[in-house]
């Protein structure tokens, strides 16, 4: 069945300040309370507001290891009384959360470190207000489409029968791994030790997948170290003809960014399924 989805067009070449003078409409809203600074975004005027997008990044720089470290808080919305207008105020203690890989050059750089970014509305016409912590700093990108475009519709490949699987959560491609991986399977704890490192965060959704191997085996899909963010979605696994175990999966790629990493995605099978195992790349 046909779709339609917006295109996004990022329009910002590059990541964009928030401001810190004040314009008349400021006028409005509170003054910083102490230990916070006042900061806006006043977009360009567009022939439609509603064509558009932005992405807001709220952090600080700091010094760090070759991990990734998301910066912990809230950011909440909140209405002007009497005027209805909307300004944003940001609760951060400064501290992060970040993966637990072993960085072998011990090296470390300054980056942004951020709170997960928030998509808003485009407007034109008030400016986007934040209250931020001293030192924190507020980015942005714009994003824009006009034109919508049908979503693909799935080809129907022969198979005889879908398989149950998992996907294992929150590991990282070890920088020591010899790969590819024989047969697309990984069957000991030896072989997946010597792949793969966990990566766990706190929180009960943070740890990394158990496996039992005398029950169980991994189908991994690692890709080639790139500078592009990178996403490995599996479509489904379903058995194919003479018994073929067929993972399909479809792989999304961003814009290069300042770092390289090793995109990966795996999923944990019953041994009962011992054939071959092809890995299918949908378009």
């Amino acid at each position: 069945m046909k779709s339609t989805i917006a295109l996004l067009m990022m329009v910002a070449s590059c990541v964009a300040f928030a401001q810190s003078q004040s314009p008349s409409e400021l006028d409005f809203f509170p003054k910083a309370e102490q230990g916070y600074q006042q900061l806006y975004i006043q977009l360009p005027a567009t022939e439609n507001d509603e064509n558009h997008h932005i992405e807001v990044f709220i952090g600080k720089n700091e010094m760090v290891d070759c991990n990734y470290h998301t910066l912990l808080g809230e950011c909440n919305e909140i209405t002007l009384e009497g005027w209805g207008y909307r300004y944003y105020k940001v609760a951060s203690n400064g501290n992060s959360i970040t993966t637990l890989m072993a960085c072998l050059d011990n090296v470390k750089q300054e980056k942004f470190i951020h709170l997960p970014p928030k998509i808003m509305p485009y407007n034109s016409k008030l400016p986007l207000v934040f209250y931020v912590p001293n030192g924190f700093k507020v980015k942005y990108k714009i994003y824009s489409g006009e034109a919508f475009i049908d979503a693909t519709p799935v080809e129907n490949t022969p198979q005889l029968g879908s398989i149950d699987y998992q996907l294992l959560s929150h590991f990282f491609v070890k920088n020591n791994a010899k790969l590819p991986v024989k047969n697309n399977r990984i069957d000991t704890q030896k072989k997946f030790d010597s792949l793969f490192g966990a990566a766990s965060v706190m929180g009960k959704e943070g740890q990394a997948t158990t496996v039992d191997f005398n029950r169980e085996f991994i189908v991994p899909i690692i890709l080639q170290e790139t500078n592009k963010p990178t996403t490995i979605e599996i479509k489904g696994v379903a058995m194919g003809a003479m018994g073929t175990i067929i993972v399909h999966y479809k792989v999304t790629t961003g814009n290069p960014v300042s770092y390289t990493l090793r995109p990966f995605a795996a999923i944990r099978l019953d041994k009962k399924y011992r054939n071959k195992i092809i890995l299918q790349q949908e378009p």
